[in-house]
């Protein structure tokens, strides 16, 4: 039995641990290949918590012993500027969960990450003419399933409960970004209501965005 709840907080590194497991090509993209593992864990750990900190909700599946096979990060739709992040939260918090990513990084990975989030930011930024105004709107930061877990739908039903919350937000439109080859997952988000209104890229690639009104 799999229940999705929606906690205030959630555990940072267990999400770190479906992320690192879900997106190999990403982690190797910006860690390489052989970054030690504990130490990627906690990397990605102190990532997550800046952004449950900042401000973003976690929706999670959790089985019957407790444990994390799928979570989704939801928020407002301009959650990634640092104005929204620092807009009611505590800044110490931030700033602790900041420094401990940082000081965990070299130089050159941590700039290489830094690049990634202001590419990022700029695409935030041209969203002036997108259906609704980011700031009245959601956002799906991020959503991944354990590998081992796919197949039963916990992906859908994560989603559903993520715009259940954007709704409850009163929220008129949410957003999301999604790889053009990552078919699965477009076809998810299409059947729960989003369509393609452009394309926006990182370091990585291209991202298809999609909007649900």
């Amino acid at each position: 039995m799999i229940t999705i709840v929606r906690p205030d907080r959630a555990n940072a590194g267990e999400i770190a641990r479906l992320y690192i497991s879900s997106f190999p090509d990403s982690i190797e993209f910006f860690f390489g290949p052989d970054y030690p593992p504990s130490e990627l864990q906690n990397v990605c750990t102190w990532g997550f918590d800046f952004l449950l900190h900042g401000g973003c909700q976690p929706v999670l599946a959790i089985d019957q012993q407790g444990r994390y096979l799928g979570y989704c990060l939801v928020g407002s739709g301009d959650i990634l500027s640092g104005r929204r992040m620092l807009h009611g939260r505590s800044v110490s918090a931030l700033t602790v969960s900041a420094l401990n990513l940082v000081r965990r990084l070299t130089l050159r990975r941590a700039a290489k990450l830094a690049s990634n989030w202001v590419r990022l930011s700029v695409s935030e930024a041209d969203r002036a003419c997108e259906p609704q105004p980011m700031r009245y709107s959601g956002r799906i930061i991020s959503i991944a399933v354990d590998p081992c877990a796919r197949g039963r739908g916990i992906g859908r039903q994560l989603l559903r409960s993520a715009l259940d919350y954007c709704a409850a937000q009163g929220y008129g439109a949410v957003y999301l970004e999604v790889r053009p080859e990552n078919t699965p997952a477009k076809k998810l988000y299409e059947d729960l209501g989003f369509t393609s209104y452009g394309t926006s890229r990182d370091l990585q690639g291209t991202w298809v965005r999609m909007v649900r009104t």
